[in-house]
């Protein structure tokens, strides 16, 4: 039980380390910041964009921060 609780607190100290990592994308003037946890930080938009191209463009940067995030998350883990 006692070997739990402490892998509890591991997981919760991992979990709040991940929370202060932030990883920005920026492409057409859309920049995304988004943390270890994978949870969006902000949301920037420098300049004008189409509305209809603003949600793909949105998706895309957020699923490149995500994954990019993730895998400078899992280097780490690997030493």
């Amino acid at each position: 039980m006692f070997e739990q609780l402490r892998d509890l607190k591991k997981a919760h100290e991992m979990q709040k380390a991940f929370a202060q990592e932030k990883h920005t994308v920026e492409k057409s003037g859309v920049k995304v910041t988004v943390n270890g946890n994978l949870k969006v930080e902000e949301i920037v938009i420098d300049q004008p964009v189409q509305q209809a191209d603003l949600g793909p463009l949105l998706t895309e940067i957020i699923n490149q921060a995500f994954q990019e995030i993730q895998h400078r998350l899992a280097r780490q883990l690997m030493g």
